[in-house]
């Protein structure tokens, strides 16, 4: 079962595979020599309280400005909208 480790040079999370417990690898990122112990990691399927993704924000919508037509995203609760192209405000 995959487990994730800490490089202790880079600091970036990655995940490994059983084989390499009790090894010396070297880190997927900076490719500097980790040393893995055989208690290192903790299991893949164990969430992260603090590293969380945010949830994705559904309530956006697409509209054209009126000025250049330029698409571009608009969350729905917005009143007032600057076209990041021309900067034109509209509603």
């Amino acid at each position: 079962m995959p487990f994730r480790v800490q490089c202790p040079s880079c600091q970036k999370f990655q995940l490994l595979e059983d084989e390499v417990r009790g090894t010396t690898t070297p880190c997927l990122v900076c490719r500097q020599p980790m040393v893995i112990d055989r208690a290192a990691g903790t299991p893949f399927d164990t969430p992260d309280p603090v590293r969380q993704p945010a949830p994705a924000d559904t309530s956006n919508r697409i509209v054209n400005c009126p000025q250049c037509q330029s698409k571009m995203r608009v969350p729905a609760a917005a009143r007032q909208v600057q076209c990041p192209k021309c900067r034109h405000m509209f509603s």
